[in-house]
């Protein structure tokens, strides 16, 4: 999203709103400098159970004028409570929108949890507007310089390491003794070495010294409770292979067209569901038994991938002979959206 209209706007208002009169603790996690814009997902960190957030979806949906909310358990079934995301979208179908709301459990370093919502809830600070919370400034640099390192190398991502690392040193020229004190506390032990090379814009050293924290948080880990943390990594390689392996978030569609030229008209629709940001990305299909490289990655992004068929099947998508472009936009659209658990349905 290049920005949220004003109705999703509001929505995001709504939810923290709402949040806030039930006494329900929240944290927005980051991207709020321009809030309620976010020009992206809502990320929250959040510690209460679905049924709860249920009924806040179905109050604000209705409140906001939305048609549909669904929920997507794809990335909420491990059995560690810090991996999981509940993953929430509001649809509008006059104006295709659609917004994402992820409520994370915790922050992960290589599967192990660096730390927990809960954790990040004690320590939440009320943003200087007043209007919403947001992490501890020390746990939320913690944060961003742990996202610099995993960043770094991606060309598309240089301009937001630059930005994380000016917010990064622009903290440290207020104080980092909160920020060390944390990074002991978690384990991340070679903060201020991380400090002094992001300083430099020594890229390069930065990642060693963030890596080797990494590692030493791995390693002590492991020592304070090998039985736990041998739990959580096996949970999170098993979780990682369902996500991006066996189960991948996206969609398989088969559809079924009388004519050649509504394959044309079924991929225009398809390249509007993206600049509509219902989804990231789709291909077609090319081999019915095993899914090639770019397939698989379309699929990991929570993409879709068409795969034509010349028979009439009760999970296909069936054209009609003078189907016209927003009837099969709408096919698409709504496939794709009712495959989720349903939380809100305009009446």
């Amino acid at each position: 999203m290049t920005g949220l209209s004003i109705n999703a706007q509001n929505t995001v208002k709504a939810i923290v709103n709402a949040l806030e009169n039930n006494d329900i603790p929240y944290v927005i996690a980051r991207n709020y400098e321009n809030y309620p814009d976010f020009g992206h997902d809502l990320d929250l960190f959040y510690s209460s159970s679905k049924p709860v957030f249920d009924d806040i979806a179905m109050t604000v949906a209705a409140e906001c004028g939305w048609d549909v909310v669904t929920y997507c358990d794809h990335w909420s079934k491990s059995p560690v409570f810090e991996h999981n995301i509940d993953v929430y979208r509001f649809y509008t179908f006059d104006s295709n929108e659609y917004l994402q709301v992820d409520l994370f459990k915790g922050f992960l370093v290589w599967g192990i949890p660096l730390v927990s919502s809960d954790e990040v809830l004690r320590n939440r600070e009320l943003h200087s507007s007043g209007l919403f919370y947001k992490p501890n400034i020390s746990i939320e640099n913690i944060f961003r310089l742990l996202q610099i390192n995993s960043l770094i190398g991606n060309e598309c991502d240089v301009k937001k390491v630059e930005r994380y690392r000016d917010r990064v040193l622009k903290y440290c020229e207020i104080g980092s003794e909160s920020l060390l004190e944390y990074g002991k506390k978690f384990g991340l032990i070679y903060i201020k070495e991380s400090l002094g090379s992001l300083s430099m814009n020594d890229l390069n050293q930065f990642r060693f010294y963030m890596n080797k924290s990494k590692k030493n948080f791995f390693i002590k880990c492991f020592y304070n409770d090998p039985i736990l943390s041998l739990r959580q990594l096996f949970s999170r390689v098993v979780e990682y292979y369902r996500l991006f392996h066996s189960s991948p978030c996206g969609s398989e569609i088969s559809v079924y067209v009388q004519y050649e030229n509504q394959k044309n008209m079924v991929k225009g629709e398809l390249n509007r569901l993206i600049d509509t940001n219902f989804i990231l990305c789709w291909s077609e299909l090319k081999s019915k038994h095993t899914y090639s490289l770019k397939e698989r990655k379309v699929l990991e992004r929570s993409g879709v991938l068409v795969k034509w068929v010349n028979y009439v099947s009760g999970d296909a998508i069936c054209l009609g002979r003078d189907e016209s472009g927003d009837e099969i936009f709408v096919k698409l659209r709504d496939y794709i959206i009712f495959r989720h658990e349903v939380v809100y349905k305009k009446k």
